[in-house]
């Protein structure tokens, strides 16, 4: 049944409000607290290295899920590659492992499955330095991303190894691979570890 598992406010702290699992950060560096959304929001970025980190152990479920927060960009240049959630990866690989990822793509929110054919869904995202609130789904049936309650737009990758682009645009995405997520120990919001990390606010 759906629940709550873990929510962070930002309310002048990096630790969750609630958590089924750890609820204080692993790593929590670089950061600042500025008004949000709701009281404050986290501000990273900024050349600081910020890196949020937390359990993922009974934080997050694999199979499926919601991650969903409100977001404003410094400044109005469009944010390439700059993640927003993002669990650890083994020995850095990424295709194959079911990992999920809620980043930012060339005027896109995207979520990528990180299944055999590395399908992902993207939804445009305006850098007007305004106040944007992204949800990004997953289930055994695919992934999905809202941006400020609107629509989706369905978008395919390239194949991986012997998966050809058509083989993947046929077929649901493939989570048979969730069990990697048995080595993945963390996620970090705005970051990826601190690599690709998002310039702006980050709030509930």
């Amino acid at each position: 049944k759906p629940e709550l598992l873990f929510h962070l406010p930002f309310d002048g702290s990096a630790d969750a409000a609630f958590a089924k699992g750890a609820a204080k950060p692993l790593v929590a560096k670089g950061v600042s607290y500025a008004p949000g959304v709701k009281g404050q929001a986290v501000h990273v970025g900024g050349g600081l290295g910020s890196v949020l980190k937390y359990a993922f152990k009974d934080n997050v479920v694999p199979e499926r899920g919601t991650v969903s927060m409100w977001i404003r960009a410094d400044g109005k240049v469009p944010q390439t590659g700059r993640y927003l959630f993002a669990p650890d990866t083994p020995f850095g690989l990424r295709n194959g492992t079911g990992a999920l990822y809620l980043w930012l793509w060339e005027g896109y929110a995207r979520i990528d499955s990180s299944d055999d054919c590395d399908l992902w869904v993207r939804s445009g995202l305006e850098a007007d330095g305004r106040w944007h609130h992204l949800a990004a789904t997953w289930n055994e049936a695919g992934v999905s991303v809202w941006v400020d309650a609107g629509g989706r737009s369905f978008d395919y990758a390239g194949g991986m190894g012997n998966t050809s682009l058509y083989e993947c645009a046929r077929q649901p995405h493939s989570f048979r691979s969730w069990g990697a997520f048995d080595a993945f120990a963390a996620f970090s919001i705005g970051s990826q570890n601190g690599r690709g990390s998002f310039e702006g606010l980050i709030d509930e």
